[in-house]
């Protein structure tokens, strides 16, 4: 009898074991890493330092810098926004979530969460934000947050740069005449338009000068970008460049030409009239109304669009 008695008591000491086993597998023991690489997120004019953890989502998210998203509140305890490019993912159930924790849902949905509490759902971590003054911050409803890469300036650079060693006399170069101006380089040059080309026909497109116009810029340093772009209102085409640029949104009204960010990620090319909160981009140069409707495919439907530096 004793021996049933011990025997049934190792069954379901292996049995707990293994149910222990089963629950734990499901929870990630991330930490947060001593000196990771570091961003900044942006919330108004509060900054908060963010710890990337070390994997490929963090690294793919790092790439997409700068970027501004417009958050939604959830639950009274996170903010998220859809991304509209997927991350590479590896979920896992972290059992409780922690105020502060940057995560992403499903392959697209980033989330960042403002306060401790326990959860069934899976999310692959993204990094670690400081939590002074971040709920406060971040409010009680929706949110426009921006994060960029962090710049340190290396400081054996930088002590080089003030105290630069002094050439001897027979390695100092000539001086220029006073008249001669060098030249500048290509990247140093400002760029001050770019060109849309729809349904054959290219445009010069006249900058204007913001943060969102430079982050476009950058991007079109990589390449040219193409969408899908709509009739809307029966005034303007829009679509989606699969890019979120930086946010300069003012009380417009559009008129035949100009261009238009809307949303952070929408560009609008417009034939026609309308008022709203957007973020000018631009006008396109020397066209009239009845030429841009024409250029543009007014009414046409759906089109392909192309911007580029050249």
């Amino acid at each position: 009898m004793k021996a049933k008695s011990i025997a049934l008591l190792l069954i379901i000491t292996l049995c707990l074991s293994f149910v222990a086993i089963g629950c734990s597998s499901n929870e990630s023991s991330e930490s947060k890493p001593e000196g990771g690489t570091q961003i900044i997120l942006t919330v108004g004019s509060k900054e908060f330092a963010v710890t990337l953890a070390d994997n490929d989502t963090a690294e793919a998210f790092k790439k997409l810098l700068p970027l501004t998203l417009d958050m939604s509140e959830l639950n009274g305890n996170e903010k998220y926004n859809y991304l509209s490019d997927n991350l590479p993912s590896a979920a896992v159930r972290p059992g409780t979530i922690h105020s502060g924790d940057l995560m992403l849902y499903g392959s697209n949905c980033v989330v960042l969460f403002y306060a401790t509490f326990s959860s069934s759902y899976s999310y692959t971590r993204i990094g670690w934000v400081d939590t002074k003054g971040l709920a406060h911050a971040l409010g009680s409803g929706s949110v426009s947050v921006t994060f960029t890469v962090f710049d340190i300036t290396d400081d054996e650079d930088t002590e080089e740069s003030e105290n630069p060693e002094e050439p001897e006399e027979s390695e100092k170069p000539e001086q220029p005449d006073e008249d001669e101006q060098p030249e500048q380089s290509d990247q140093d040059e400002e760029i001050s338009n770019m060109y849309i080309t729809i349904n054959g026909n290219k445009l010069e497109v006249i900058f204007e000068k913001n943060t969102s116009v430079t982050a476009l810029v950058e991007l079109l340093k990589q390449g040219d970008i193409s969408y899908t772009a709509n009739d809307y209102g029966g005034f303007e085409k829009v679509g989606n460049i699969g890019h979120t640029l930086p946010r300069n949104d003012t009380s417009i009204s559009t008129e035949p030409g100009d261009v238009i960010l809307y949303q952070g990620n929408q560009l609008c090319l417009y034939y026609g009239y309308n008022s709203w909160s957007f973020t000018r981009i631009g006008k396109i140069k020397g066209y009239s109304e009845s030429e841009l409707r024409t250029l543009l495919g007014a009414g046409s439907g759906s089109v392909q669009v192309t911007l580029s530096l050249k």
